[in-house]
């Protein structure tokens, strides 16, 4: 009797559960403790936080805070944009800024005459910014205010909100009239006769006002009067998504209802473990939802549940649908619960001492069974039975069980620890399959050809009762995880192989990664209506009909892109078993994915320095590139990976998964560059593109500075060799003027010596007086001395010329050596040759005085110029005493000659 009791008092506890939308958290950390107040996303598609501690920017990957230095208050309000991109906002001291990128400066000051405890702020129709504050204000670009509605006995309550055709509406508190602004004019919409505090939104274009005195929410009929048909909502605060309506508490969480007013999530308090201060929705679909201290919480999907039971150690590990709809948890602590249909949550047994290691339904049965002890009494039995018809416990005695199959007529094939086993429930009934020996935790079976699977620790084994063999592939063991009769087929999940095919006991198929499967290592495989559901080591997926992957079921649908410890499919709905939490995804209003990434460079530094984006020629030295990603998703990001390639530096396309947005090239060599990108999101490819840039060489690299060097040496080389040239012509010249000198110098000894002769026979003519021809004697002495005077200043003279002055200076020797003495001069040379002067004359006078003076008789001397190519040859002839008798008589005069 206590033991009925027990259990029937066991049935019937109700343990409390939280269910509400699948989400995650950003700016968890950035943001702890700050106080949100609105959120908005620019046309950039960055988010724009206004908080108590002034404007924030999230660009996907950080939380930057917008610095505004003529802000005198730090808590900031009303997020309004205008058609421009610019945002705008006020904080409490009725300052109006401008946002612009990471931009903030001061755009407005409302008056003190004008100011109002509350302000609102939007654009109207004509993108003019409009505040409410005790008088509805109106500032152009110029920011110049306009008061365009006020009255003495009205003060304005709530905010200015816009109606599907862009009109603002606000509430006078004193007139109980909302009045609408639009295109330029004030009209009054409708009246109250009651006291309100009202709060108007917009649901798909639809106005609806809430009272926030007492929580009243309807649809005006007309804009002149309430619906009679109010619905009065729990909790004083108000949002919406422009779908649904949120109504947060002042101690947190809020509820949720449908624009028919109708409660969602059973009208329970959703997110009650955060203050909800703001909410967005994003243009993904996103909402977001503003916190006091914890971030921003993101619901990519509404329609997904998550579920958690709130005790501690009760992480659900295993999850059962059965044919009354109910879900039955299986908990790490060992408890089994009951989910009904109705959302209630009931615990059916805590007899199990361990983690639930298996959890299965009994279809011929009814029944339930899992780990444990079915009472104090039966500890024999090692398996519970919970039958869904009575609500009452049996057992059975299947130690370790791992999976149990139906195979017709109230029987089961049973795989345990020890090996395969048939098992009839109704009749308590076991036998070993001698064939199958040793630990099994994957069974299956083939009716029409009788053919057993089992999934050992050894490897697959496929045969019949009395026969089994191992396949294997490319002679290596199969490690089987679960396996599915579906279709005349049986499918097996594998650990590294991916799914095999068969059918009457020979493989037929196999999936793979090669053949589309998005992994080898599959955990679970479950069918639904236009393919399967697949669990793996890297999250959840659905695969078509023919194994090929078709959408991973990740953040995007609020699950969590990881493995799931355990899924579930029934009544269109499917179920993922996660560390923290059960998430519920309803499959018939899932959508097909197109989502496909748009990646892009927006931010480059060199050398640690920001560069900007257009300036792309770098000097030698700006050799440090870092490249920072964009790909502005908070719904995708966590499948979304980078691919990327610099040309001559990476051989390979390299990849990087989404939180990973910067990529570094800490030393590269001067040259041109081409930096290739693209981002993936699963199976879907983004458009590649390139970002091209130079690094010049150092100037001593350079072609213009090698050309200078070049031409440097050049012009080196040419002056060195001008240099010596000149240094030559130099050195000729003073060779020159040295051989020209010393010729002066012979000259100046020759002259004297031949006027001495001279002056010798004019005196020996007039002492013999011989007049006549002692005048003939001066007459050609005076014009040869003129002539040896005035060539003696100059460097060259003709040929002719020379041979005038020897012709005078021969005749003047012929007078002198009376009729014994001849000369004849011969030249046959046309044109123009000049010679130094008297250069000729003291090889002449040597011949006279050494080689015919001393010769008696007939003394003849022939002077010849002959010209050999364009050396001048001067040959003189004489008839004298010769070299040797001149020499003589010289030595034998020496003494006294000087």
């Amino acid at each position: 009797m206590k033991i009925s009791l027990f259990f029937l008092f066991l049935f019937f506890i109700f343990i409390g559960f939280a269910q509400q939308p699948s989400y995650f958290k950003i700016g968890e950390d950035e943001l702890s403790g700050v106080h949100i107040y609105d959120l908005i996303q620019d046309q950039e598609l960055n988010y724009v936080i206004a908080t108590n501690n002034g404007i924030y920017k999230y660009d996907y990957y950080q939380f930057v805070k917008i610095e505004c230095l003529d802000m005198t208050s730090s808590s900031v309000f009303n997020l309004v944009e205008n058609d421009q991109g610019k945002i705008y906002c006020n904080n409490l001291s009725g300052q109006i800024f401008e946002i612009s990128g990471y931009n903030c400066d001061l755009f407005y000051q409302i008056p003190d005459s004008l100011m109002y405890h509350e302000i609102g702020l939007n654009f109207n129709d004509k993108n003019q910014l409009t505040l409410l504050t005790s008088h509805l204000i109106v500032v152009d670009s110029t920011k110049k205010a306009k008061i365009v509605f006020s009255s003495d006995n009205s003060s304005f309550y709530g905010d200015l909100t816009a109606n599907k055709d862009g009109g603002l509406l606000f509430f006078s508190n004193s007139e109980k009239t909302v009045y609408q602004y639009q295109n330029g004019e004030i009209n009054r919409l409708y009246s109250f006769t009651n006291k309100l505090r009202p709060w108007t939104i917009n649901i798909k274009g639809e106005l609806l006002i809430f009272d926030q005195s007492n929580g009243a929410l309807s649809y005006p009929k007309n804009y002149s009067e309430f619906s009679n048909q109010n619905k009065v909502m729990t909790g004083p605060i108000i949002y919406s998504d422009g779908q649904q309506i949120w109504k947060a508490s002042r101690t947190g969480g809020a509820r949720l209802y449908s624009r028919d007013l109708e409660p969602l999530f059973n009208e329970d308090l959703v997110f009650e473990d955060y203050f909800l201060s703001a909410l967005a929705v994003d243009k993904e679909g996103n909402t977001l939802l503003g916190t006091f201290g914890d971030g921003i919480l993101v619901v990519p999907n509404l329609k997904t549940e998550e579920f958690k039971i709130q005790a501690s150690n009760e992480g659900v590990v295993k999850v059962k649908a059965t044919a009354n709809g109910s879900l039955f948890l299986g908990c790490r602590s060992g408890k089994v619960f009951e989910l009904t249909m109705d959302r209630k949550l009931n615990l059916i047994s805590d007899g199990s001492k361990k983690n639930i290691e298996y959890l299965e339904y009994l279809p011929s049965e009814n029944a339930l069974i899992f780990d444990g002890s079915p009472s104090k009494l039966t500890p024999y039995l090692s398996t519970v039975s919970y039958n869904l018809s009575t609500k009452k416990q049996g057992g059975f005695k299947l130690s370790s069980l791992k999976d149990i199959k139906h195979v017709g007529n109230g029987r089961y094939i049973v795989g345990h620890n020890v090996g395969v086993i048939w098992f009839i429930p109704e009749k308590n009934y076991y036998e070993d399959i001698t064939a199958f020996k040793g630990r099994t935790n994957a069974v299956a079976y083939e009716s029409n050809s009788k053919t057993i699977y089992s999934g050992s620790s050894s490897g697959l084994k496929i045969g019949t009762q009395s026969k089994a063999t191992f396949f294997e592939l490319d002679k290596q063991p199969i490690i089987c995880r679960h396996m599915l009769n579906h279709q005349s087929r049986v499918y097996i999940s594998t650990q590294k192989n991916g799914v095999l095919i068969f059918k009457d006991g020979e493989n037929v198929g196999h999936w793979n990664i090669n053949s589309g499967l998005p992994s080898n290592n599959v955990l679970e495989l479950i069918p639904i209506s236009n393919g399967f559901i697949i669990s793996t080591e890297t999250g959840v997926y659905e695969i078509s009909k023919n194994g090929e992957y078709l959408q991973k079921y990740s953040t995007s649908v609020g699950l969590v892109p990881k493995k799931a410890i355990d899924i579930e499919v029934y009544n269109g709905k499917l179920y993922c078993v996660y560390k923290d939490a059960i998430r519920i995804l309803d499959l018939s209003n899932r959508s097909t994915e197109n989502y496909v990434p748009t990646l892009s460079v927006n931010r480059w530094q060199v050398n640690d320095a920001d560069q900007k984006l257009n300036d792309k020629s770098l000097q030698y030295a700006q050799n440090k590139i870092v490249f920072y990603f964009s790909a502005k998703s908070l719904k995708y990001r966590n499948e979304i990976a980078y691919h990327f390639q610099l040309s001559g530096v990476d051989a390979h396309w390299q990849s990087q998964k989404y939180s990973e947005n910067k990529v570094e090239y800490k030393s590269l060599p001067p040259g041109d560059y081409e930096f290739s990108y693209y981002a993936s999101y699963n199976n879907r490819v983004g458009e590649t593109k390139t970002f091209q840039f130079t690094i010049f060489p150092p100037y001593w690299k350079t072609w213009w500075f090698i050309s200078i060097c070049l031409i440097g040496f050049i012009v080196l080389v040419f002056g060195v060799y001008r240099f010596q040239i000149k240094r030559q012509k130099s050195l000729s010249k003073l060779k020159r003027e040295t051989i020209e000198s010393k010729l002066t110098a012979i000259q100046s000894q020759m002259n004297p010596h031949f006027i001495f002769n001279s002056l010798n026979s004019i005196q020996d003519l007039v002492l013999q007086q011989e007049g006549e021809n002692a005048y003939n004697y001066i007459s050609k002495f005076a014009f040869l001395v003129r002539q040896v005077l005035h060539n003696s200043e100059l460097d060259f003279i003709s040929l002719d010329d020379e041979i005038k002055v020897l012709e005078v200076y021969l005749e003047l020797e012929e007078l002198r050596f009376d009729d014994d003495f001849s000369f004849k001069i011969v030249s046959d040379i046309d044109g123009e040759i000049e010679i130094p002067p008297m250069i000729v004359q003291p090889f002449v006078e040597n011949a006279i005085k050494h080689g015919l003076l001393h010769k008696t008789g007939i003394k003849e001397i022939e002077l010849k110029f002959d010209l050999s190519g364009e050396t001048l040859i001067c040959s003189i002839r004489d008839n004298g005493v010769g070299r040797e008798k001149s020499k003589e008589i010289n030595n034998r005069k020496a003494k006294n000659h000087k």
